[in-house]
């Protein structure tokens, strides 16, 4: 036998395919969860968009989707104008990736001032599916750049 060369025969390969053609033919359970798992496998594939230097913006992984946390683009704005502007940029990641704001299974909302927290919310619940409201948490927290005054991350089903 040579170095490196396999430890059976193409007889044993063959005979190796035959008894599991036989196997899958016997006892088709085995057939079935074989394609249960191949599905498995297959849904849980993921899926990155608009990725930069240090994140990407949302990321799906199976049935779930994962958004960055979005801050406003016109940092100028105040208040209800950057949660206006996040709020869209959420609805549009989710619909890229083939979800809604009605999916919305988890917010975290960061403000950097908890004052913010009311003019806030009142932007959010005028956004929000009444009848589909996420479980959330709204956190006092400074942020990378000052002029920005929220930042809010989402997980969605799809």
């Amino acid at each position: 036998m040579k170095l490196g060369a396999p430890f059976y025969s193409e007889t044993e390969l063959d005979l190796e395919n035959v008894v599991e053609a036989l196997v899958r033919e016997r006892f088709p359970a085995i057939r079935e969860v074989k394609n249960v798992y191949q599905e498995e496998e297959s849904s849980m594939t993921i899926k990155r968009h608009d990725p930069t230097k240090i994140l990407s913006g949302a990321v799906e992984h199976g049935d779930t989707v994962y958004l960055a946390g979005q801050v406003a683009k016109d940092v100028s704005r105040d208040i209800k104008g950057q949660t206006e502007d996040i709020l869209g940029q959420i609805d549009a990641l989710l619909a890229k990736c083939g979800s809604s704001k009605s999916k919305i299974l988890y917010a975290t909302i960061w403000v950097t001032d908890i004052r913010h927290r009311d003019p806030m919310n009142q932007v959010w619940s005028a956004w929000a599916d009444p009848k589909n409201l996420p479980a959330r948490a709204c956190i006092e927290a400074k942020l990378a750049d000052s002029r920005m005054l929220v930042e809010i991350a989402v997980i969605a089903a799809k």
